[in-house]
């Protein structure tokens, strides 16, 4: 991958953070139809998608399944000491 190449990446993937988090704001409102329309149609919504893919992703890994593991295996211990 050439320098350029590699300069432009981080900031792509920062105007993508940036573009969820002011989306993530204006949610929940008609302002966040209007705001993706007014900043950039397709490429904004394509931008939301990754940032919300993110985000799921993240939650999914880092939060739901490690504490749905911890609830799974205290449910086991738990019936196998009540044996």
């Amino acid at each position: 991958m050439s320098e350029r190449h590699q300069k432009e990446a981080p900031s792509v993937r920062q105007r993508g953070r940036e573009a969820a988090a002011e989306w993530t704001r204006a949610a929940g409102s008609e302002a966040a139809e209007e705001w993706a329309r007014a900043v950039g149609g397709e490429r904004t919504r394509a931008i939301e998608n990754d940032g919300l893919l993110a985000f799921v992703n993240n939650f999914l890994k880092e939060h739901f399944l490690p504490a749905i593991f911890v609830d799974y295996r205290k449910c086991v211990q738990h019936a196998i000491s009540s044996k």
